[in-house]
């Protein structure tokens, strides 16, 4: 037998046909050789269909063919031309069954009403037709049962595909049913198709995607594992892209009682500048952003809230820069501008801003995320910050000082023009002091904060991005995590004012601090023969230190572990201890320092042999850097010890509190 065509027409999704005993052609196409099967069904099959007697006569004995079902399934099972490619997937002939909507051919379309549809379905039952085939440009492949659906898309449009499943899922968008195109779309990250990422069970997930042609693309509803399946709610709506998705269409905010605020959604917007801007963040800016032009005064500073309902990002730059991206991005990473960086979806949060020069502004979100999109809420206000927010107001500070302060009522001034070597803007909050130091004098600054903060030191405020960035030679930086504490040694070059700020880590990192600052006093307590008497007059007692400036005394020292041997610089300390007390020595370190923590009978000879055999059993090194060492001195007699800050490494220095507790 040979399959007959009967129709020179393209074979389009959906059409339909009859079918029976199954035929093989084999040829070759412009995707390389496919396979045409032809199935037969002589039960179902018209009369015109040429079956042979031999094909009857077994029907006969086999009873006659079964009364036609009421719901005749429509898989490939049945009467259908199938052209089979090697790499998965099928394209039906004119003559074929229609395809379930398991199946790509299968994909039912979508009906847009007013731009709008809602679907709702379920896997459950569906089948896996590429295997682990499909990955769109991950790891793992969408192995779970699929559902499939066909949309006309207008070229320009933007389409905002959500879904809501009971299962863990995900969601892609293509063109061709063939498995190597579904993988080349839907990885394309937005340019022939997109992929949503895991959606959870319960959830909410979706992409953006503007249509570069137009055409019907095809979509699926698919999950990692073939385990989970379920029920799903598709919603589909489209978008014109609003005039002031386009620079050049900026959508005029004019400040009353200076403020202004606006509800808008970027859903329908583009990515205009691709991923030309960072605004000196560490990604590309290229969601799609909508643009505001507002006019500011150069004598005013202007809190900038954004509250999005997706992941967002906004920044400022000069509308005199013609809309050009380069521009953009030295504004809104510098002076001239500003940013505020990744805002989490549902949250809320601000920046300063305070013109150079008065004059139109261009107020832009954004995201860093294409298929970030959605409502948000945008204020511009002017206020007047507090004096120590801003760098021009730093307070003023007499040394030796101990101040509490909280950068909670501030919000960042400075934009991404500040890093100091942390790897990242610091784009939090901060408070500014203004502090006068001798020249070649060295001064410990010490912070105690209770959020992820940033302690900076600078000449100037001019010069306070460049200073922090500069690793001692004319100011210095350290990150100190919550709850810790972290300490800069800094000698001045010059005389004079000198700006010490206390930052955040991101944009919400703010709360209460405590800050020390004092000139230097060098430590003595570096050798052994000479350690400092640390007097126990109530627990808890606690005496700070510095590693930073002493050297190497003993070495090597293992107190019979392996952590050992110890050749960094020690500090020793003397306690006198009383009979039957226990006796918890803590030693907290900066965060940025890995100590050890030993000790020994005073009494000991002042050698590292007999150092190293008096300390067995009573040391502590617990690996990184701002781990905490802890030891427990339970003396029979009364008794004098002492107590050792070492570290693994000659360069691992750092600043501690030692601490001493007992009942």
């Amino acid at each position: 037998m040979v399959a007959q065509k009967r129709s020179s027409r393209r074979p389009q999704v959906g059409d339909h046909g009859e079918g029976g005993a199954e035929t093989v052609v084999q040829t070759t196409g412009s995707r390389g050789p496919w396979r045409r099967t032809h199935q037969q069904d002589p039960c179902y099959a018209p009369p015109v269909r040429p079956y042979t007697p031999l094909l009857f006569a077994a029907l006969a004995l086999a009873g006659g063919c079964p009364e036609k079902p009421a719901n005749r399934p429509t898989d490939a099972s049945l009467d259908r031309y199938i052209f089979q490619f090697p790499e998965g997937g099928d394209l039906l002939g004119p003559d074929s069954m229609p395809a379930g909507e398991d199946r790509c051919l299968g994909a039912k379309l979508i009906p847009l009403t007013g731009g709008k549809a809602t679907v709702k379905g379920s896997t459950a039952g569906a089948l896996n037709e590429f295997g682990s085939k499909i990955k769109c440009g991950e790891t793992y492949a969408m192995a779970g049962p699929q559902r499939y659906f066909g949309l006309a898309m207008q070229k320009s449009r933007v389409y905002r595909l959500e879904l809501k499943p009971d299962f863990d899922a995900v969601l892609y968008l293509f063109s061709e049913c063939s498995q190597t195109l579904i993988n080349v779309d839907c990885a394309s990250g937005g340019a022939t198709g997109i992929f949503s990422g895991p959606i959870p069970a319960k959830g909410t997930g979706g992409i953006t995607f503007v249509a570069p042609a137009s055409g019907t693309y095809r979509l699926a509803v698919d999950s990692v594992e073939s385990a989970q399946e379920g029920s799903y709610e598709l919603q589909v709506q489209e978008w014109t892209s609003p005039t002031h998705a386009s620079c050049k269409g900026a959508k005029t905010l004019a400040l009353k009682g200076g403020a202004a605020s606006v509800s808008d959604s970027t859903l329908g917007a583009l990515d205009e500048l691709g991923s030309l801007l960072t605004c000196g963040l560490t990604a590309t800016l290229d969601g799609p952003q909508l643009y505001y032009e507002v006019d500011l005064d150069a004598a005013s500073w202007y809190r900038i809230t954004l509250e999005p309902q997706f992941s967002a990002t906004l920044y400022v730059a000069a509308s005199a820069g013609g809309c050009l991206a380069a521009n953009i991005e030295t504004d809104c990473s510098g002076l001239t501008g500003t940013v505020l960086p990744l805002v989490p979806q549902g949250g809320q949060a601000s920046t300063a801003f305070r013109p150079t020069v008065t004059g139109s502004y261009l107020v832009v979100v954004d995201s860093p995320d294409p298929k970030e999109a959605g409502p948000f809420d945008l204020e511009i206000k002017s206020f007047t910050p507090p004096e120590d927010m801003v760098c021009q107001g730093a307070t003023p500070l007499l040394l030796p000082t101990t101040v509490a302060g909280d950068t909670s009522p501030h919000f960042n001034d400075l934009g991404a023009l500040m890093s100091c070597n942390t790897g990242a803007p610091l784009v939090g909050p901060q408070t500014y002091y203004r502090v006068e130091l001798e020249a070649s004098k060295t001064y410990q600054v010490r912070l105690s904060p209770s959020f992820p903060a940033v302690l900076a030191v600078g000449g100037s405020c001019v010069t306070l991005p460049a200073d922090c960035a500069s690793s001692g030679a004319s100011g210095d930086a350290v990150a100190v995590p919550a709850g810790t504490f972290g300490t800069l040694l800094v000698t001045a070059k010059t005389a004079g004012t000198h700006i010490v700020s206390v930052d955040g880590q991101s944009v919400t990192a703010a709360g209460a601090f405590t800050l020390q600052i004092a000139e230097h006093q060098a430590p003595t307590n570096g050798s052994c023969a000479s350690p400092q008497v640390v007097a126990l007059s109530a627990s808890p007692t606690e005496v700070l230190g510095d590693t930073g400036p002493l050297k190497n005394d003993l070495g090597p020292v293992s107190c019979g572990t392996t952590a050992g041997p110890w050749p960094g610089p020690q500090a020793y300390y003397r306690l006198s201890l009383k009979a039957g007390t226990s006796y918890t020595v803590m030693l907290v370190p900066e965060a940025t320092f890995d100590p050890a923590l030993y000790a020994f009978v005073a009494s000991t000879s002042c050698t590292a042999t007999d150092v190293d055999t008096a300390c067995t059993g009573l040391a502590s090194d617990v690996v990184g850097a701002g781990a905490q060492e802890s030891l427990v001195l339970s003396p029979a007699t009364d008794m004098d010890y002492v107590v050792v800050v070492d570290s693994w490494s000659p360069s691992a220095v750092g600043s501690y509190a030692l601490r001493v507790t007992w009942p």
